[in-house]
């Protein structure tokens, strides 16, 4: 009898280890994210150790700590340069971490603050960032400060030890008045705004750095289109972008009552 108990408990062991190696990963599979277009990016984790994320393969790797790893195949010479000679280089160039509400991915470790958040279903993060057609002047009135910028599919969110948070614009009425986030603008400079919609827009200068081709450079005045626009949920976003370019990639900021 304790023969066949002894057996039967080794069985239900074999039992249980095949099961365990049997359950995939949590991570393995599709990952979306939202760039700045309100287009999905996608991330997938292959079970064989390979991954896409936006139309590049790499590879990825779990380790002990519960961190996934996604390392880029590198073709270029200057990368694999870098890497050979540089051994400070992260290992990795993403680090992905499962969350109770999804998959967050950072750009290089997780201590560079910059991250995508990611869940399985693109048309839920579409709905929550879609702009509101029937937003009221009103609701845009007052002085904002940047809480989050985005670039592509990554995104930073401020944190006391970035500094002072600064003014990104005041809104009045119809008119907008340039922040010093935005840059430094002499005092009393401010731009007429439309609104159609639910979205309010002006057109601002901008200073900014170009290069000639040579080493130097020279700061130049250019125009950009400034959007704001409200989602159901109540959060005030403003987008960023060169105008009369197109393609050209656009900034996207959440913005937070400057207090």
């Amino acid at each position: 009898m304790k023969r066949l108990t002894s057996i039967l408990l080794a069985l239900l062991m074999l039992v249980g280890m095949a099961l365990a190696e049997e359950t995939p990963d949590a991570a393995l599979g599709d990952w979306y994210a939202l760039n700045t277009e309100n287009e999905a990016i996608c991330l997938t984790l292959r079970e064989d150790g390979t991954f896409c994320y936006d139309s590049r393969e790499g590879t990825w790797r779990k380790t002990t700590d519960g961190e996934y790893w996604l390392t880029y195949n590198i073709h270029d010479l200057p990368e694999v340069m870098e890497r050979m000679v540089n051994s400070q280089a992260a290992e990795q160039d993403m680090t992905a971490l499962l969350t109770e509400n999804g998959l967050d991915v950072y750009y290089g470790s997780t201590a560079e603050g910059v991250v995508a958040h990611m869940l399985r279903d693109a048309e839920e993060l579409q709905n929550v960032r879609t702009p509101k057609t029937d937003t009221p002047l009103e609701a845009f009135a007052g002085t904002w400060t940047m809480e989050t910028v985005f670039a592509g599919a990554m995104q930073m969110t401020y944190t006391p030890d970035k500094g002072e948070r600064l003014a990104f614009c005041t809104i009045d009425g119809l008119t907008l008045i340039p922040g010093a986030n935005l840059g430094d603008y002499p005092e009393g400079t401010s731009y007429p705004m439309t609104f159609e919609d639910g979205i309010l827009s002006a057109t601002i200068q901008m200073m900014v750095l170009v290069s000639s081709g040579t080493e130097e450079t020279q700061e130049i005045e250019m125009d950009y289109y400034l959007t704001f626009f409200q989602t159901a949920d109540g959060s005030l976003y403003a987008t960023l972008r060169l105008s009369d370019v197109p393609d050209n990639p656009t900034t996207m900021f959440l913005l937070i009552p400057m207090e």
